[in-house]
């Protein structure tokens, strides 16, 4: 029995997106998650982190590298087999709940166990019950489909029914994305809990420093790269501009707004707009005019002296 719930060893994943366009989602990324671990995984919007997510849960395949779920290789697992791993092995928690809209909180809750066929019917109610009063969901709510439920209610429900199975980890994508400050920290506090009452492994990829915070272990991850301890040129966002591109970038919003000024000149000489609206609109438009003019010159004058 491996000591680990989640090893990944050089897992590439590239998205080819037409004849000569390719996307490397993940570049060379190798992360072991011990049992009973929580870790988080942060990144930018387009860095790679729910590409790993979903590789992790065995929801998309990696292009290149192995992947190990408690122990076992799934990388080559056929979609029935996968599909079979999956409920057993395997919670999720999303950033929109993904609960049934048509079924209560109890059945949404029940689903996954009677589809594992582990237990009957009316075990399974029974199982629902109890982790609905593990996650302190108000037994008012039960019988509520998620309409009639609050975001955090939802959540709860949600994660319930990420506990299911007893599975060999839990991944939260963007857990609090959806919820009020208050009701997101709650759930996080729930989540840091369980992982330290229970010993469940959980991993929750956010953007939010302090949803991140709350795990044992935060990584960063970067165009597609996985990192413990980033440099810290890695974690700035600086671009600065060439001279051509800026001188670019004044000249088309010369143009927009010469074009702008004409269209101007003649709304009001057809009498669409009176003189007061045209003048204000006018000063607006030649304002802007003299600032990017002046940050023209400014640029040229940059090029000229360096």
């Amino acid at each position: 029995m491996s000591e680990y719930a989640v090893e990944l060893e050089n897992v590439d994943k590239v998205y080819r997106l037409g004849p000569g366009v390719e996307v490397h989602a993940l570049n060379g990324v190798s992360l072991l998650v011990g049992k009973g671990d929580f870790i988080s995984i942060m990144g930018p919007s387009g860095s790679g982190k729910t590409t790993l997510l979903n590789i992790i849960g065995t929801m998309d395949r990696p292009t290149a590298g192995r992947v190990k779920i408690d122990g076992v290789d799934v990388t080559d697992m056929g979609e029935g087999q996968l599909a079979d791993f999956r409920c057993v092995k395997m919670g999720y928690l999303f950033q929109f709940f993904n609960l049934i809209s048509t079924l209560d909180a109890v059945e949404n809750v029940k689903l996954p166990i009677i589809l594992s066929g582990r237990c009957t019917e009316r075990e399974a109610d029974s199982r629902a019950r109890d982790l609905l009063e593990l996650v302190s969901l108000q037994e008012t709510v039960w019988r509520n489909r998620p309409v009639q439920m609050s975001g955090g209610e939802r959540q709860r429900v949600a994660l319930a029914r990420a506990l299911a199975n007893e599975p060999a980890l839990i991944m939260m994508d963007e857990p609090t994305g959806a919820l009020d400050t208050v009701t997101g920290a709650n759930v996080m506090k729930l989540t840091q809990m369980l992982n330290e009452f229970s010993g469940q492994t959980f991993i929750v990829v956010s953007h939010n420093p302090l949803v991140a915070k709350m795990a044992k272990k935060i990584y960063y991850i970067r165009d597609g790269r996985l990192y413990e301890n980033p440099p810290e040129s890695l974690m700035k966002f600086e671009a600065e501009l060439s001279y051509p591109e800026r001188r670019a970038l004044f000249a088309n919003q010369l143009r927009l707004l010469k074009e702008s000024l004409l269209m101007l000149e003649k709304r009001w000489q057809g009498g669409d707009i009176s003189r007061d609206t045209y003048a204000v609109a006018k000063l607006k438009i030649t304002s802007q005019l003299e600032r990017i003019t002046a940050g023209l010159e400014s640029a040229g004058r940059a090029v000229g002296s360096s």
